[in-house]
């Protein structure tokens, strides 16, 4: 089933991008939406599996608001977008407790890892919230204890959960005041209580509850209870007496904090990637969660059809390795059998069940409890505790240990993922820095002819200096002509190097991408690039290498540059691409009738979509072709995408990326037989290096 993603950002260009990338990496966009307001209302429509929400949106409601109103009326992920935040604006947003913050700009791995892991933590959370509503309901069953009074506070019934809790009996009991049997004692202060009932009967409202009290048995036996007190009346008839309910809350505080151990295990597991360590984490919250000092995992080995116990603790707290087989015929191990069955077993007594077989060294236990780990239906291993004690493990501990099974499962298929995940994005990563390199190779490739011709000129006239100097060795061998002849071939071959010269300079790999790490979304810099690119010196170069497809083509170029102009911040080499497939696409244009390609630069002011304003270098790139229609232009910059028979859909993208890892922007605009204009805004101040 495909995961709906609905993406809330104002500023369009970015939305496409973010909705561009979801959809490649396999989620569906059901609406990208600019507006608070209208982000409420579609997500009340549409019901997406998650939200991509912008921090700061424009009109009334920003994107804090708009989660916030989401959140009360939809169960519904949100996670944040953000390029920058207050802290006051950070405060209102871990109000709303988002599933996740992507700060802009970010990677496609990151978008992916983030969506993945605010998915997983909201299927969690609600497996959580459905166990806590089954804990809750099972908590209202549990048998209260009840005493009634008279009016004057002397008791006439109490029931059988009374009598175990008070230590008094009915019998006992029955015409004696309330607060000979029911003494009660402050938990926090350890001072005594002054009875509800009585209180009720001396003019208090009712009806009275009260926590954090301790109930004083008759036999000394203090528990911790919870109690509501209210009269027993009719309307317009006097106090017919009064009726006490109390209840023994001490397993109710031991789930609570067995589930708090379970809800922060959960929340811990999120984060971890490691099987080890949370195979670990699971185990001993097992054992601290049911008051073991026995516990076990065991995950099932496919290749030797076996269920492996990778953590087993005892006494020793050291780890046991233990091996059982699931073959059919192999009645031993309660694990195994769990396997084989899929349904949890419960051993209340083992000296009676032949399948029990103690793990390594352990000494044998007096009961089990083992229960499956599932992912999509499928028994992938087993979590197992034992006690010393015969029947010592309830429905409500099987259902805890169900809970921490389920959410190892869903750990270690997290953890799965997210190792494939790393591996894909490799060799993702190392495809397309092949694609990327075959483009350039291809960009090359068409600058051959011209370069040939270039090179055959300064071969001919060394051809035939090289005929007249053997003529001239043959005969009069004049040293003025030797000379002569010698010198011609010099200065031609220097020529040729300084053609090859220029091709080896505008194809020099960066350092990036020869330790390996280039590719489509690889343009980020290491600390051993320089970040200062001559564009005049760039573009002569480029020029001087296409110089005889220009002249062949009759196409002029016109280069209007500032004299102000400085070293751009950024790689020589990406920007020599960029450059390069800009000219080649002009030429492409212009190839059957000819014209003018015009480069201007200026410095200039431009606001980005972060809302700040920079000095950039304006470069404008324009050819005099036939132009482009609308369908054309506004899939230019998209991978593969490519009108020309022997384009690759490369070039634009990659210009894209580069021009976007350095923080800048780059459009087109195209009319119809009035030719195209690519602009380009890069900041002055450099981006961020990372290592």
């Amino acid at each position: 089933m495909t995961i709906t993603i609905m993406v809330v950002e104002d500023e369009k260009i970015i939305a496409n991008d973010i909705s561009y990338s979801l959809e490649m990496l396999g989620y569906h966009v059901v609406a990208t939406v600019a507006y608070g307001e209208d982000a409420v209302a579609r997500a009340s429509e549409l019901r997406p599996d998650l939200i991509l929400m912008d921090i700061r949106l424009k009109g009334k409601l920003d994107g804090i608001g708009a989660a916030r109103q989401i959140q009360a009326q939809m169960d519904i992920p949100v996670v944040y977008l953000t390029a920058m935040a207050d802290e006051q604006t950070l405060q209102r947003a871990k109000v709303t407790e988002p599933f996740g913050y992507l700060l802009k700009p970010f990677d496609d791995q990151e978008l992916r890892i983030t969506i993945e892991i605010a998915l997983y933590r909201h299927k969690l959370e609600q497996k959580l919230k459905a166990n806590e509503r089954w804990l809750a309901t099972t908590l209202q069953s549990i048998g209260e204890g009840v005493i009634t009074t008279d009016p004057e506070g002397c008791i006439n019934f109490m029931n059988p959960h009374a009598e175990a809790l008070t230590g008094w009996s009915q019998a006992a009991a029955l015409g004696q005041k309330a607060q000979t049997i029911f003494q009660i004692v402050d938990e926090v202060a350890q001072t005594p209580l002054k009875c509800p009932i009585s209180k009720l009967l001396n003019g208090a409202a009712g009806p009275l509850e009260a926590a954090h009290t301790l109930l004083l048995a008759r036999d000394g036996t203090i528990t911790p209870i919870d109690y509501n007190v209210a009269p027993i009346s009719s309307a317009g008839e006097p106090l017919a007496g009064t009726v006490l309910a109390f209840r023994n809350i001490r397993e109710r505080r031991q789930l609570e904090e067995r589930l708090a151990a379970i809800y922060q295990l959960g929340q811990e597991l999120t984060l971890l990637h490691s099987e080890d360590v949370i195979l670990r984490r699971v185990v001993e919250t097992a054992a601290n969660v049911l008051h073991l000092n026995v516990a076990g995992l065991g995950l099932v080995d496919t290749a030797t059809n076996e269920l492996v116990y990778r953590y087993y603790l005892g006494v020793s707290s050291q780890a046991n390795d233990a091996r059982f087989s699931l073959s059919d015929d192999t009645p031993h191990g309660i694990g195994a059998a769990v396997v084989r069955s899929g349904q949890a077993i419960n051993v209340p007594d083992t000296t009676q069940e032949a399948r029990y077989v103690a793990i390594g060294h352990m000494p044998a236990s007096r009961s089990e409890l083992c229960v499956p780990m599932r992912v999509a239906e499928q028994v992938i291993g087993v979590l197992d505790v034992e006690s010393d004690e015969p029947n010592h493990f309830t429905p409500a501990d099987q259902q805890l240990l169900q809970l921490l099974a389920d959410q190892a499962a869903v750990a270690l298929e997290n953890a799965r993922l997210y190792r494939n995940l790393q591996h894909q994005m490799q060799m993702l990563r190392g495809t397309q820095a092949q694609l990327v390199q075959s483009e350039r190779m291809a960009a090359l490739g068409r600058l051959v002819a011209s370069i040939a011709h270039e090179i055959n000129n300064p071969l001919q006239a060394i051809q035939g200096v090289l005929s007249l100097l053997d003529i001239e060795l043959a005969g009069q061998h004049r040293q003025e002509k030797i000379e002569k002849y010698l010198e011609v071939a010099g200065t031609e071959i220097e020529r040729i190097a300084s053609i090859v010269h220029r091709m080896r300079d505008f194809y020099r790999p960066t350092s990036r991408e020869q330790s390996g790490g280039a590719g489509i979304n690889g343009y980020r810099l290491d600390q051993t690039e320089v970040l200062q690119a001559d564009l005049p010196a760039i573009l002569g170069s480029i020029f001087q290498l296409v110089n005889k497809k220009l002249q062949y083509h009759k196409i002029k170029v016109q280069q209007i540059l500032a004299d102000d102009l400085p070293l751009l911040p950024i790689s020589p080499d990406h920007l020599k691409q960029v450059m390069l497939n800009l000219t080649l696409n002009a030429i492409d244009a212009l190839e059957e009738e000819g014209g003018t390609i015009q480069v201007s630069a200026t410095l200039d002011q431009a606001t980005f979509p972060e809302g700040q304003t920079q000095t950039v270098a304006r470069i404008e790139f324009s050819d005099s072709g036939a132009g482009m229609s609308p369908e054309v232009l506004s899939r230019l910059f998209e991978p593969l995408f490519s009108t020309k028979d022997h384009g690759s859909g490369l070039g634009l993208f990659t210009s894209y990326q580069i021009i976007q890892a350095n923080r800048g922007q780059i459009k087109a605009t195209s009319q119809a037989g009035q030719g195209t204009t690519f602009t380009i805004l890069l900041p002055l101040e450099p981006a961020p290096v990372t290592g």
